[in-house]
């Protein structure tokens, strides 16, 4: 069984004269804060225009079944605009295996118990994530 809540969905737009080395001086910091995923990082240009596209995706773990996601797509131009925009989607994800009677009875308890504190220790989580990621941007 899996559970998956999007909580949080942002957008932060800076001005940045070098977005891509932005975006990856961001990946790299955001990488001391839980395991950072890269799922794209491409770089175009034609003559004086550039566009940079860099996806991660930190995770934390808060136990053996459940843990936070929050995904970075950030997007940069650079040309007359020179911008970054930033878009950011937290998630909330519990996964757990159902097979036999056991994990039946492990799964009902889960789900009543610790599930809530989960969710509510993620929620804090993810809004320190948060906080600390637009300081991050802004000063990259």
């Amino acid at each position: 069984m899996q559970i998956e809540e999007n909580l949080v969905t942002k957008t932060i737009t800076r001005n940045s004269t070098d977005p891509y080395y932005t975006s990856l001086e961001f990946m790299r910091r955001m990488s001391g804060r839980g395991k950072v995923i890269e799922k794209e990082n491409s770089y175009s240009t034609d003559g004086p225009f550039h566009r940079s596209d860099v996806v991660f995706e930190l995770v934390q773990h808060l136990d053996s079944y459940t843990y936070l996601k929050i995904t970075f797509y950030l997007a940069g131009e650079n040309s007359s605009r020179n911008h970054l925009r930033a878009d950011i989607v937290a998630s909330f994800i519990s996964r757990i295996q159902e097979h036999g009677f056991f994990t039946e009875l492990f799964t009902e308890f889960y789900l009543q118990n610790i599930f809530p504190i989960m969710r509510k220790t993620a929620e804090s989580r993810i809004k320190s994530l948060l906080s600390i990621s637009e300081t991050i941007i802004q000063k990259v």
